[in-house]
């Protein structure tokens, strides 16, 4: 029950920073379309300045459709791929149930976020899916070379 009161005190919170930012930055943010794709990203961007720079960095169309659902370290992630609808929100209460050390990393469907173009075959996503998660450990890799994990 904690859990659920914190949960509602960060969504009002965010209610309000964005409210605060459209009022003094004159944009328009949309809070039910706001956070298709990473439905942790409250979670992971507490601050209002880390918010918007994780929307800059992943909300663009052409961002990747790899979303964390549960963070992990020092095994390789779970990937769990998204249901008919494309998005992962049904995927979600599973994945942060799974005990598991490593990340789990949803993959969500391309057309989900406005501006996307959708994959029309299950051929097309699922190249388009392993191209996406190489690339995300070609990432790690280098990261890790450089001492930055």
């Amino acid at each position: 029950m904690k859990g659920l009161f914190i949960a509602a005190a960060a969504s009002m919170a965010l209610a309000a920073s964005a409210a605060n930012a459209q009022q003094t930055q004159k944009v328009r943010i949309n809070l039910a379309n706001a956070f298709p794709n990473n439905l942790t990203l409250i979670g992971e961007a507490p601050t209002f300045s880390q918010l918007c720079q994780a929307l800059r960095a992943q909300r663009a169309p052409g961002a990747t459709p790899l979303v964390t659902l549960k963070s992990g370290a020092g095994l390789p992630p779970l990937f769990f791929i998204h249901g008919v609808g494309g998005n992962l929100v049904e995927i979600l209460p599973t994945a942060r149930r799974v005990t598991y050390g490593g990340a789990v990393i949803g993959i969500r469907a391309r057309g989900v976020v406005r501006g996307e173009t959708p994959r029309m075959s299950v051929e097309a996503m699922a190249a388009d899916y392993l191209s996406e998660i190489k690339k995300r450990q070609l990432q790690r890799r280098i990261d890790e070379l450089l001492g930055e994990r």
